[in-house]
């Protein structure tokens, strides 16, 4: 595996893969009081701090062993997988409506959603552990934000939005039904029509009559 040493002198660490051993060639050297850095590429497979003791007599040096025991920190970093946030866009939202959309993000884990840039809508709220934006907007109008969401180990990826929210539709005034009352003025009005009609129309036919009974054949006084 890879070695690398911040110990003084010259000369490349040892490290045979497979055995627990890290050696310093001849030529390197520790200050007396002080410290150094090893570095070697291990596999684990988690990644994470990991506290080793170095027993008494087990740190090997041309000035003799250490009488007392030393510790030593392993670091193993594990590289980040690809993460992907999505939906890449969301839908736009209606004053006074119930909004509902999940945030996801890829590969499966446990994640933490942030609003990292901008803010929601008024009256939407993110959910940091589930990604679900939630509530109903009280403003129009176009709002910009981007989400971040982070796995366990740090590893993240952004997505940057715009959701739209228009005004609540307005609904035309219904109209009045009559009630019993007024559907009785209409029926009434209906038929005094009808009978000033009929009693129109009798007068003109009573008109006719007594114009065919009082004309004269032609040549009578």
């Amino acid at each position: 595996p890879n070695v690398g040493s911040t110990c003084g002198g010259a000369g490349a660490p040892v490290a045979v893969a497979g055995s627990s051993t890290v050696t310093l060639p001849a030529g390197r050297s520790i200050a007396a009081n002080s410290s150094c850095t090893l570095t070697v590429d291990v596999i684990a497979a988690v990644g994470g701090s990991y506290i080793n003791t170095l027993l008494a007599g087990s740190l090997v040096t041309s000035n003799g062993n250490n009488a007392a025991p030393a510790i030593a920190t392993l670091t193993v970093v594990v590289p980040c997988p690809i993460v992907t946030v999505s939906p890449s866009a969301l839908p736009s939202g209606v004053v006074g409506t119930p909004y509902n959309q999940t945030i996801l993000a890829s590969p499966p884990g446990t994640y933490t959603f942030s609003v990292l840039t901008g803010s929601l809508p008024a009256g939407l709220s993110l959910n940091t552990s589930t990604g679900v934006i939630t509530g109903s907007p009280t403003t129009i109008g176009s709002f910009n934000f981007t989400i971040a969401g982070t796995n366990a180990s740090g590893c993240a990826d952004t997505q940057a939005y715009t959701v739209n929210v228009a005004p609540a539709a307005t609904a035309s005034p219904a109209q009045p039904i009559p009630t019993l009352s007024e559907w009785a003025m209409i029926v009434l009005a209906v038929l005094m029509a009808f009978t000033g009609f009929a009693v129109m129309r009798r007068r003109g036919d009573s008109c006719a009559e007594v114009s065919r009974a009082t004309s004269r054949p032609s040549g009578l006084s």
